[in-house]
């Protein structure tokens, strides 16, 4: 068997199905299905995407206070009747209030100034509503990297199984072996022991084995949104993974691609321009306030025009103002809350720095666990040619009568073995490889 007949066997290995959940209505599912599928139907991300719309909202209700209030009110009051008089130099003269009492009032206030108040407001509320968008980003690519690992930690959990099954038919094999060997004495009943042994512990070894590929699957198809019953067929194929699938491997370039794409460094950055926006708020009350102010009024009776004797005449009166208050009993206080806000500035570019840090390490642990992944496999490979011949040279050997069967169920586990770890390689290889795209913000999330 030469090497591209192994990644034949590789390519078919991957398609070995769940034992005891296979059905006629089984998913295909390729990693990239996977994915897409877990980005359309995860919770996680519908929920964020709402707490997006709201923080929006939101943000579009704070500019839009910015704008001047006006208020209409109308209002209708029966009176009782009062009777009254007035003496004029000895003259009386009788008078009957008005009982109807109607109006009609516009009221406008624009703050003009607030210690910009309003301004620092709304900025903070658009500040946030990208916030919850970087929040949606960050649970979208820390989906993509779960899916990706839950869809290959299956796939190897599913070879394991068919290595496992392949392992357990080998020691039936060799126990069907062993027992005319004892009748014909040229084996011990210690043979035989031994035999039974290996063949209880494959057994018990592929039932492990099995009950974790079902986890395993389990697990993918609630991510992926299959539900827990659903049956998948996993047809991705664990090969190793080409240079070009990233834009460079070089570290500091993947650092500066991190640092200015990962949703933790821009949110981290987000945080400190929300507490500078916080700084300027604590500020404001530091300010004096000035207020426009006007109404107008349309009633009957107005109060402001005396001596009415009309049921039904309405007068419009108006009025504009200009207010300029300051809170100095206040003033100790917004002091103090200012100069806490500017501790809380200085916390946020700290951490902001210390995100920054973490991000780099992050980037060159995952780039060095992807070069070793390809340094394992590329060890691995190489021990195929050696287990191939020494299969094919047992076999020679049983031909001629110089080895027994025994060594070549030997060999054959010893090559089955190889393979095995070949695909768990080039698996180790596909999850660090996606988590380096994790890492640097490779990943597409769309």
């Amino acid at each position: 068997m030469n090497k591209v007949s192994l990644l034949v066997f590789l390519a078919a290995l991957a398609f070995v199905p769940a034992l005891g959940a296979e059905s006629a209505a089984a998913k295909s599912l390729s990693p990239e299905d996977a994915v897409k599928a877990a980005l359309s139907g995860d919770a996680r991300v519908e929920g964020a995407a709402w707490d997006l719309l709201a923080a929006q909202a939101k943000a579009k209700e704070a500019e839009l206070r910015r704008l001047p209030a006006l208020s209409l009110a109308t209002s209708y009051t029966r009176l009782s009747d009062l009777q009254s008089s007035i003496d004029f130099g000895g003259r009386i003269i009788s008078l009957s209030s008005l009982d109807n009492n109607f109006s009609l009032n516009a009221n406008l206030q624009y703050p003009v100034f607030t210690g910009f108040r309003l301004e620092e407001s709304a900025k903070l509320a658009a500040v946030q509503a990208q916030g919850k968008a970087i929040t949606a980003e960050m649970i979208k690519r820390s989906l993509v990297f779960e899916v990706l690992r839950s869809y290959w930690e299956a796939l190897r959990a599913s070879n394991n199984v068919g290595m496992l099954k392949e392992s357990r038919d080998l020691a039936v094999h060799s126990l069907e072996v062993v027992k005319p060997q004892l009748a014909q004495g040229t084996a011990l009943r210690a043979d035989l022991l031994n035999a039974e042994m290996r063949l209880n512990q494959a057994e018990m070894d592929l039932g492990a084995a099995t009950n974790a590929q079902r986890k395993a699957l389990l697990s993918l198809a609630v991510l992926v949104g299959a539900g827990s019953g659903a049956s998948l067929d996993l047809n991705g194929k664990p090969e190793p993974v080409p240079d070009s699938r990233f834009p460079s491997l070089d570290a500091p370039e993947l650092i500066r691609r991190a640092l200015e794409n990962r949703p933790e460094t821009r949110a981290s950055s987000l945080s400190a321009v929300s507490a500078e926006l916080g700084y300027k708020l604590a500020t404001a009350p530091l300010y004096p306030t000035v207020n426009l102010t006007g109404s107008y009024a349309f009633a009957d009776p107005n109060p402001r025009v005396y001596f009415q004797s009309d049921p039904w005449k309405f007068t419009g009166t108006w009025s504009l103002g200009l207010s300029v208050s300051y809170d100095l009993g206040g003033l100790p206080a917004n002091l103090s809350a200012r100069e806490a806000q500017a501790d809380s500035l200085a916390k946020s570019r700290s951490d902001d720095r210390r995100q920054r840090e973490t991000v780099e390490l992050d980037v060159r642990s995952c780039l060095l666990s992807f070069e070793q992944a390809r340094t394992d496999y590329g060890i691995v490979s190489s021990m195929i040619d050696q287990a191939l011949e020494n299969e094919r040279v047992t076999e020679r050997r049983v031909a001629a009568g110089t080895a027994s069967d025994l060594d070549l169920e030997s060999a054959k586990m010893s090559r089955l073995k190889v393979e095995f770890s070949i695909a768990n390689k080039l698996i180790d290889e596909q999850i660090a490889a996606a988590d380096l795209e994790r890492a640097a913000a490779l990943a597409s999330v769309e």
